[in-house]
């Protein structure tokens, strides 16, 4: 039973061979020597060649098909045979069965387009050694045996309509580890995305409220193309979803938490930014564990003292003024009260909450070791979505099952910064769904509030 098959666009040829070479010796002789031998390969296997047609909704499929299995016939071999009973050259016996046909059929549906029963005999000598090569009573100690071989070949087809919309479909393989690329000299490590890290996200994508600002979003930026890039129409045109950056985050925090990935991080080699009016620039570069020793060691501890550190980043990244850009690497620190987990989840939350007419910042808090775990998982999560272009993979149609994901490559010698980056990956990871639903309220607003007044606010009615 083989079962070969191929990926191909619509009306367009694809052509699969799945076959052995079999060689075949040429021999030229001389009385019944042979003076000289080459070889010529000859192939038997499967040989399929299509070319599908698929109707309007993809409910049909007509095919022009050519198919071809080919297979030694046993026990039909040429033999020559030389002097003194001597083989001196053998070639197979192909059996062929080949179909070519026009066939209409129906989407994710097995149909034989083809078959052929084949019966065949296969003589088999025994015989007793020495005894049965005698002449005359040769006979008594040998016997010859026909078996009748029946054998059947149907080509069964069976096509399937991929969807560019659907996620898992016939043609993609099952989640395996073998589709991962790790240890490759030239190139980066990277790993495929299984079902498992993808999100059931059906409550967004098929939100009909959603669709309807997306489609009118699309509208805009057809008539008006710079406006895919200006805020909120980029936040639902072209497929984005506001707050999926939180979710692909957050998807993306659970693939490196499976794979245990922090542990290649040493938190002796993080460093941030520390504030210092000693030095000209207004701060120095301190490792963490270091500061972590001296000011609040209860972080280095498995189950921490009721406290917790907070490094805060002011986003000033837009702003024009040398001194703001300068400002943002360097976090505000303070050590706070932080005796359970509800209260760390509190603080993250109404710490990085966005306040109208307040500069946007991002805040970490570490309480014991499992928040530094989590913080070193959040530094691989900037350096993934930097390998990926944050652009792109922060999508939620472009963060699907059987993508491949680059990963970083960690050297022991590497440092690693806290910014701002890492802060709101560490928030994301814990509290994504909280800030996907600030992203969808504030710009749903600010959306329907740029509608106002156009000629587009008839289509949201």
């Amino acid at each position: 039973l083989s079962r070969p098959s191929v990926l191909t666009l619509d009306n367009r040829m694809a052509y699969i061979n799945v076959s052995e070479k079999i060689p075949v010796a040429n021999t030229k002789f001389v009385k019944d020597y042979v003076s000289s031998v080459d070889f010529r390969e000859i192939m038997a296997g499967i040989e399929l060649a299509v070319r599908p047609r698929v109707n309007d909704d993809g409910t049909e499929v007509s095919l022009q098909i050519n198919a071809s299995v080919s297979s030694p016939v046993p026990g039909k071999d040429q033999v020559v045979m030389g002097m003194n009973n001597v083989e001196l050259a053998r070639a197979p016996t192909l059996s062929i069965r080949e179909v070519k046909t026009y066939a209409r059929i129906a989407n994710d549906t097995p149909f034989i387009v083809g078959g052929l029963i084949a019966k065949d005999s296969e003589l088999a000598t025994k015989q007793v050694p020495f005894l049965g090569d005698l002449p005359i009573l040769g006979n008594l100690f040998r016997s010859k045996t026909e078996t009748g071989l029946k054998r059947e070949v149907i080509i069964v087809i069976t096509p399937s309509v991929l969807p560019e919309d659907t996620a898992v479909h016939a043609g993609m393989p099952k989640d395996e580890d073998s589709f991962d690329r790790f240890g490759h000299r030239l190139f980066r490590d990277a790993y495929r995305i299984r079902s498992e890290d993808t999100f059931d996200l059906r409550y967004l994508t098929e939100n009909q409220s959603l669709k309807k600002l997306q489609k009118v979003a699309d509208r805009i930026v057809q008539d008006h193309v710079t406006f895919q890039s200006i805020y909120p129409y980029q936040k639902f045109a072209l497929g984005s979803v506001p707050g999926e950056g939180a979710l692909v985050r957050r998807q993306i925090y659970e693939v490196l938490k499976r794979q245990r990935a922090s542990e290649v991080l040493d938190t002796e080699k993080l460093i941030f930014f520390k504030p210092d009016q000693k030095v000209g620039s207004g701060f120095k570069v301190k490792f963490l564990a270091k500061y972590l020793e001296e000011e609040a060691p209860f972080v280095l501890t498995k189950e921490g003292n009721g406290k917790a550190v907070g490094l805060c980043f002011r986003l000033t990244r837009t702003s024009t003024e040398a001194e703001k850009l300068l400002r943002e690497p360097v976090p505000e620190i303070k050590i706070v009260d932080c005796p359970d987990e509800d209260t760390w989840r509190k603080l993250l939350l109404q710490s990085n909450a966005q306040k109208n007419g307040e500069t946007e910042k991002q805040v970490i808090f570490l309480r014991h070791q499992k928040d530094l775990e989590r913080l070193k998982t959040a530094i691989l999560m900037k350096k993934i979505i930097s390998l990926n272009a944050a652009d792109y993979i922060l999508k939620l149609k472009n963060f699907t099952r059987g993508r491949l994901l680059r990963m970083p490559t960690i050297r022991e010698e590497d440092v690693e910064l806290i910014d701002a980056d890492v802060a709101t990956c560490f928030y994301h990871s814990e509290l994504y769904y909280s800030a996907l639903r600030e992203s969808l309220q504030k710009d749903v607003v600010a959306f329907r509030k740029a509608l106002i007044g156009t000629d587009y606010e008839t289509f949201l009615q």
